[in-house]
């Protein structure tokens, strides 16, 4: 199991995706509790668009790997593109307790709650997007924008 998961690891490190599924899905099929073979292949359904999929596959990880933020991620991705925003905050704000300096999903997270109207609980993910990568446009100017509407400035 090591094996095939070190060699689908290297595969995706060079995105061949073609030879790193079958890998993983014989991987979890032979171990239907590996949480990391699970999540490799939701992030995979991600990437194809294969959403409830991803979100099918997530789901079984972040329950089978509660400790992982990486599952927990991936979990609120999916939830995100499949219109489940109540639960892709729940996921997404779990994975960031274990995984804190990932700034794709903060600013996932931000941007979720900006369309739910929900600026308050945006503006301090984007202050830590921003933070982090001070050259992330897209952060700064939403951080701009709903300052700018609030009558805050900086």
């Amino acid at each position: 199991e090591k094996a095939l998961l070190g060699l689908a690891s290297v595969c995706l490190q060079r995105r061949d995706t073609t030879k790193a599924k079958p890998l993983l899905e014989q991987v979890a099929a032979a171990n239907p509790s590996s949480a990391e073979a699970l999540t490799k292949l939701a992030e995979i359904g991600l990437e194809a668009r294969e959403f409830d999929e991803a979100y099918r596959l997530a789901g079984k990880a972040s329950r089978l790997a509660s400790g992982d933020g990486g599952a927990w991620l991936c979990l609120g991705q999916a939830c995100a593109k499949t219109g489940r925003t109540e639960e892709a905050f729940q996921a997404l704000e779990r994975g960031l307790v274990l995984e804190p300096g990932n700034a794709a999903a903060m600013s996932t997270l931000a941007g979720l709650y900006v369309k739910a109207g929900r600026d308050q609980e945006a503006i301090p993910w984007l202050k830590r997007v921003v933070e982090q990568n001070p050259d992330d446009y897209d952060a700064s100017l939403s951080l701009a924008q709903l300052h700018a509407a609030r009558g805050v400035g900086g």
